[in-house]
């Protein structure tokens, strides 16, 4: 089943969604199989658009009783999580979201999981010299990363959800295929020279932010730890080069 998450960004930029449905549902739906909750700043990873708005909806959704806050002891910011009536509220605007993309042509090309990723600028920063980081990759057979999420292809953009498991944080990738520089089905000087030598080739894609500086993102599709290598990697490169090239 697709992730919420990237239904309820999908959703959230859909003329016809947007014409039916309102934020509030979006917000809900983002919550939706979430039951510790999401903090104000992982809801905005979803949707974008401004955090005082967000803040103003989960507001609104509290007195409504669809919506409830926690404090965690060990944790520093506040958590939102649907209540009872939340949940089947949520559910009913899941459906309808369906119902809409569906009408409008909504397409799910494909469909990865797991699938480990870093950003070149991550691997920049000096956190990631630390051999700290990089014992933990090793020792559970799994490629240097920073996130692992679930990959969803879409004929305009795909999306990663997924999280840091490292620092237990929530994370939300889109990228449009307008912004995409590159794609690469290689090793580099900065992955492989740098952090040694690995069996499975990465996906380098190189792409431009929207503060026009441009950025790489290495995937790693669906790694078999047994044989310590990326299964999908070469089907995702064809494929994604296929519709970049407009094939």
């Amino acid at each position: 089943m697709q992730s919420t998450k990237s239904l309820a960004r999908v959703a959230n930029d859909s003329e016809l969604c947007k014409t039916f449905m309102n934020k509030h549902l979006f917000v809900l739906i983002s919550l939706l199989q979430e039951p510790q909750g999401l903090r104000v700043s992982d809801i905005h990873r979803i949707l974008e658009g401004n955090k005082s708005w967000i803040c103003n909806i989960l507001l609104k959704l509290e007195k409504l009783d669809l919506t409830t806050r926690i404090k965690y002891d060990d944790k520093r910011e506040v958590y939102y999580k649907l209540t009872e009536r939340g949940e089947q509220v949520a559910t009913n605007g899941l459906n309808l979201t369906y119902d809409l993309l569906e009408h409008e042509g909504f397409k799910i090309l494909w469909e990865y999981n797991p699938v480990y990723l870093i950003f070149g600028s991550d691997l920049e920063k000096q956190e990631f010299s630390n051999k700290i980081i990089r014992y933990r990759s090793k020792i559970k057979h799994l490629p240097l990363h920073k996130y692992v999420g679930k990959l969803t292809i879409y004929d305009n953009y795909l999306t990663i959800i997924g999280k840091d498991p490292f620092l237990k944080k929530f994370f939300f990738f889109k990228l449009d295929y307008d912004n995409v520089l590159d794609i690469i089905f290689d090793y580099d000087n900065q992955y492989k020279g740098r952090y040694g030598s690995i069996l499975s080739k990465p996906v380098r894609i190189d792409f431009s932010r929207l503060n026009s500086k441009s950025d790489s993102i290495y995937l790693f599709i669906e790694w078999s730890r047994s044989f310590k290598t990326a299964k999908k990697n070469k089907e995702f490169y064809e494929k994604l080069k296929e519709i970049l090239n407009g094939e």
